[in-house]
């Protein structure tokens, strides 16, 4: 009875999360934000359902599995850099847990729910994300030092002190997000503007043969340099 009690209470506080994220998606200046990015997040988007379906030969080529959303995040290191692997795995399962695919088909997300993805993602990574516009906006010296050292933290596990918490797939303070912290994870994704260029810089991930070490320092000074 105590455990049907629990699954009652965790089964409501998963809806009336779901319900604050979409009405979080559906602000004017969240949407404005997407709506200027969207041409390099469609690009970004069918780049992952192409990259399945050349790899396994999957016909889903308009949606975006498991596999290549998990791609995306390393490549990007969202994983580790703002939020731990877990909680990339538990955003895709949040999107895709009422799903139920035909025989042989596999659950995924359309654009609209990459982009919630994206919004869970930023809630999840907020404080990280809040830092990263700062750091971005700011030519005090000290606000940069302040974000490049919580990025260092989470690149290497520092921050990870509740193992309890990290395994569970929570969305906390969903109210305290702001359009800074959207665009803190666009300063993060750094997506060129132009097809051409985003090709070449989804390529040259795709290609890239850099240590984890190497990573994570380009990708820092790389989201630093001046805008």
């Amino acid at each position: 009875m105590e455990e049907l009690k629990k699954e009652v209470e965790e089964l409501g506080k998963q809806k009336r999360e779901d319900e604050e994220i979409h009405t979080l998606l559906q602000k004017k200046e969240i949407r404005d934000i997407f709506q200027q990015h969207e041409r390099s997040l469609k690009q970004l988007y069918n780049w992952y359902c192409l990259s399945a379906h050349h790899s396994i030969g999957s016909l889903q080529m308009n949606s975006l599995l498991f596999k290549p959303f998990m791609a995306f995040a390393n490549d990007f290191m969202i994983n580790p850099t703002i939020i731990p692997i877990r909680q990339v795995e538990f955003v895709f399962k949040s999107l895709t847990k009422s799903q139920n695919p035909p025989d042989g088909k596999q659950v995924s997300l359309s654009f609209e729910e990459f982009e919630e993805a994206l919004v869970r993602i930023a809630i999840k990574g907020r404080e990280i994300l809040n830092q990263i516009y700062n750091g971005k906006t700011s030519e005090n010296a000290n606000t940069i030092s302040q974000a490049l050292g919580k990025m260092a933290e989470n690149d290497n596990g520092e921050v990870r002190k509740d193992a309890k918490a990290a395994q569970a797939d929570t969305y906390e303070k969903i109210d305290q997000m702001t359009k800074n912290t959207i665009l803190g994870l666009f300063y993060f994704l750094d997506l060129p503007s132009e097809k051409q260029a985003l090709c070449n810089k989804l390529q040259e991930l795709k290609n890239c043969k850099l240590s984890m070490r190497e990573k994570k320092l380009r990708n820092h000074s790389r989201i630093f340099q001046p805008l």
